[in-house]
């Protein structure tokens, strides 16, 4: 049996979208065993009734403290089906992609599997940018890292105790790192698992809004911290956080060897490739050297400084 979650706060404009698209997925791949479970995080708009729509799905509302890693936590110890399909609620999920996963004779084909996502692109102003897929793969990955939509086997789901509460933003990630270390990766395939509306990635005032909303430390910090053991961790380090290995070397070389220029020189030559291969105008790369700045340094300093604590007040109402 497969249990689909889907989880969300507010987003309402995409969400029947989301749940036309999972009942198409039923249908088509003539599922005879299923649920559709729907976690809401106690949506400003009108979410609850949208839900209440679609008789065949069974909604609960978190109503005191939430976030991705609760909802879906709870949507978990809700489901009963052997496989877990979860969705973000701003996504369209493909019909087509579930056959090349699932079977509804043998069940999930993976142990923990996803596809390629086609983001529909918008700025902070809600206007359309453009589409773009996501990873882009033109052949089968193996990772130790997701993203919003992924199927995975219950039992590995538990192995692990599902998502850490602590983690606001890149608890997805953190799952991944955890299961990658028990030898489960995810299988990334080139297909398109869904359509997702999204801020684009490339918007230059998604990456500052990242810092000042804390969500940085969370996705840097907090991950980094608390995977210190995983030899996978430091893969990821190394791929996203290359300059901020640098400061930290030059942070060392300056309190041991008193090395402040050279250090500083060969710190600054890092942060200026970087921001070069990722500017087009003048004021861009400017504007990245800082960024970059900022964000190495405010990484080392919530390694040692920042501690949120764990959500306990988890409270929900059984809608239907």
């Amino acid at each position: 049996m497969i249990s689909f979650i889907i989880i969300a706060r507010n987003e309402a404009k995409y969400l029947s979208k989301c749940f036309n698209s999972i009942v198409a997925t039923i249908e088509q791949n003539r599922l005879r065993k299923y649920e559709i479970i729907y976690i809401d995080s106690n949506s400003e708009e009108n979410n609850i009734e949208i839900a209440k729509s679609f008789p065949q799905i069974k909604i609960f509302q978190l109503t005191a403290d939430y976030n991705a890693a609760i909802a879906r936590n709870l949507g978990a110890e809700k489901s009963t089906g052997d496989v877990l399909f979860f969705v973000d609620g701003d996504m369209k999920i493909q019909s087509e992609f579930l056959e090349k996963v699932y079977n509804k004779d043998i069940g999930l084909k993976y142990d923990f599997v996803s596809g390629d996502f086609l983001n529909i692109n918008y700025d902070y102003s809600g206007n359309y940018l453009n589409d773009e897929k996501y990873f882009n793969n033109l052949e089968v990955l193996i990772q130790y890292e997701v993203g919003g939509l992924f199927l995975i086997q219950r039992k590995y789901w538990f192995l692990v105790n599902g998502m850490r509460n602590i983690f606001r933003k890149s608890q997805d990630i953190d799952l991944a790192l955890r299961l990658a270390r028990k030898n489960i990766f995810l299988t990334r395939l080139p297909f398109i698992a869904a359509f997702h509306h999204t801020i684009s990635y490339r918007d230059y005032k998604r990456k500052w809004v990242m810092i000042f909303n804390k969500s940085d430390l969370y996705s840097r910090s907090l991950l980094y911290r608390y995977n210190i053991f995983n030899i996978y961790i430091f893969k990821r380090i190394i791929k996203h956080d290359y300059t901020m290995i640098f400061l930290l070397l030059a942070l060392v070389f300056v309190f041991i060897f008193k090395y402040l220029i050279i250090s500083l020189v060969i710190y600054g030559c890092v942060v200026f490739y970087r921001a070069l291969k990722n500017s087009s105008k003048i004021i861009m790369l400017l504007e990245n050297i800082l960024y970059y700045f900022l964000r190495d340094a405010l990484t080392i300093l919530g390694l040692f400084l920042f501690f949120p604590k764990t959500p306990k007040n988890i409270k929900y109402n059984f809608i239907k």
